[in-house]
């Protein structure tokens, strides 16, 4: 399977606190034009996830480096998550893999302070030949493309979500509303 990913600091920052993960690979800087790469999942499953470092707080790119770091040291087993499809076994893995990144955070945090504030919110999918795991953690959503349509798979981790689904507010307002930095549930160093 081919894919494509780009990561870009956008019109607002001027450093990107972004990371792509595929397989291994993590790409942080800026780029021109998305990067391609092969899949093959037919053998074994394969992790790819977009890391968005907590945007405007200290640290942001280096919480994004310190996640894609764990997730390369903690996927290099190429037998992590098994061959075998057990979706609550991987969740118990996706969720042990950011554990260890929020452990690192702290520790990085008890050396520079400076980094109190850092943080990450992940998505992506666990590939595998016949099946397709997606997560989140926080406001960085997975969507699938079907038909030439966008189709949104995943709950933001966020004080607007829980608004709209209490509904207390539109989707429309979700977009403009004071509180739509505000996430619920993110890999942060504590």
């Amino acid at each position: 399977m081919k894919t494509a990913f780009i990561t870009h600091r956008g019109t607002v920052r001027e450093d990107n606190q972004d990371a792509v993960f595929i397989s291994g690979i993590v790409k942080m800087d800026n780029m021109d034009e998305p990067e391609q790469c092969e899949l093959d999942f037919s053998q074994h499953p394969v992790l790819l996830a977009v890391v968005d470092g907590m945007g405007g707080h200290e640290g942001g790119a280096l919480a994004a480096r310190i996640v894609c770091d764990t997730l390369t040291e903690k996927t290099d087993k190429r037998d992590l998550f098994g061959y075998n499809l057990d979706v609550n076994k991987d969740e118990r893995i996706l969720h042990r893999l950011f554990a260890e990144a929020a452990i690192r955070m702290r520790a990085e945090v008890s050396q520079n302070p400076q980094f109190s504030e850092m943080g990450a919110v992940v998505g992506g999918i666990l590939l595998r030949e016949k099946s397709v795991l997606a997560f989140n953690c926080g406001d960085c959503r997975v969507y699938r493309f079907s038909g030439g349509n966008l189709e949104r798979v995943t709950r933001d981790h966020s004080t607007v979500q829980e608004l709209f689904e209490q509904e207390e507010i539109s989707e429309e307002e979700m977009r403009n509303h004071p509180r739509k930095n505000i996430i619920t549930s993110h890999t942060k160093a504590y």
